[in-house]
């Protein structure tokens, strides 16, 4: 089950736009028809034109909330020099 942040500043569950406020509800109803499914939250890459700080946490927060685990997804722009090695 992918939860996307856009570009654009909409919360995406799958290819549906969902308000921030009902981004929880949504996901563990998903989760309840496939309870193997994995629940990733995706940042999508590329300039934003609102602030999705807010709206990264206030949605890992929902979702940690109602007791779903989320996996992170995001490519890192540089590698560390602890990871260079």
């Amino acid at each position: 089950i992918s939860v996307t942040i856009a570009v654009d500043g909409n919360i995406y569950v799958g290819k549906t736009i969902v308000p921030i406020e009902q981004v929880a509800t949504t996901v563990a109803q998903q989760h309840e028809t496939s309870p193997d499914a994995v629940i990733y939250l995706v940042v999508e890459d590329g300039e934003a034109v609102v602030d999705r700080g807010p709206l990264l946490t206030g949605t890992w927060d929902q979702l940690r909330n109602a007791g779903l685990e989320i996996f992170l997804v995001g490519a890192p722009t540089e590698k560390s020099e602890a990871h260079a090695e």
